[in-house]
């Protein structure tokens, strides 16, 4: 009776955790960090967020149709807001056709527009939120987020990763 009431314990320390993890990465942080509307959320990892540093917005390069911008991404701890990590993302924007790519170990790597799968592992979602919110500032414009995009093979019609509207409001609530 002991053993079984062991393992009941454990199971439950073991969903309560995996609940946990899961809600901190469904959205449950604010939507900036403390009152300073310059750190924008931009995505929840396990226990960890992410906010875009709108002040520290850079266009490298400004040549239509190719733009370049790099932002610094912040990492807090979900419990106390705590500083973890800052680091400068590049991102470049073609767009005719309209395409997005993120520096990682000094190559160009490209940012679909929607997800690959359903899983969306190795999807780099947090990297598509961060491009698109960057632009948005930049610009004034949507990049990847106002538009349908259609599966050539399927021909089947599916919105933009970042086609969430709250990604926008909270930009636009920064102001």
């Amino acid at each position: 009776m002991k053993k079984f009431a062991i393992i009941i314990s454990m199971l439950l320390y073991i969903l309560l955790d995996f609940g946990k993890c899961l809600a901190l990465s469904e959205g449950y942080f604010p939507d900036y960090i403390g009152d300073n509307r310059n750190f924008l959320f931009c995505f929840a990892r396990m226990e960890s967020a992410f906010y875009l540093d709108k002040t520290s917005i850079v266009i490298q390069k400004y040549d239509p149709p190719i733009y370049t911008i790099a932002v610094n991404l912040v990492q807090v701890a979900n419990d106390d807001i705590q500083l973890r990590d800052v680091k400068t993302i590049y991102f470049m924007y073609k767009l005719k056709p309209r395409s997005m790519f993120v520096l990682k170990n000094e190559s160009w790597h490209h940012l679909s527009a929607v997800y690959k799968d359903e899983s969306m592992e190795n999807n780099d979602i947090e990297f598509v939120r961060a491009g698109e919110m960057a632009f948005y500032i930049a610009y004034k414009m949507k990049f990847y987020g106002d538009r349908d995009w259609i599966n050539s093979r399927t021909r089947e019609i599916r919105k933009s990763t970042v086609s969430d509207e709250h990604l926008y409001l909270i930009v636009d609530g920064a102001k």
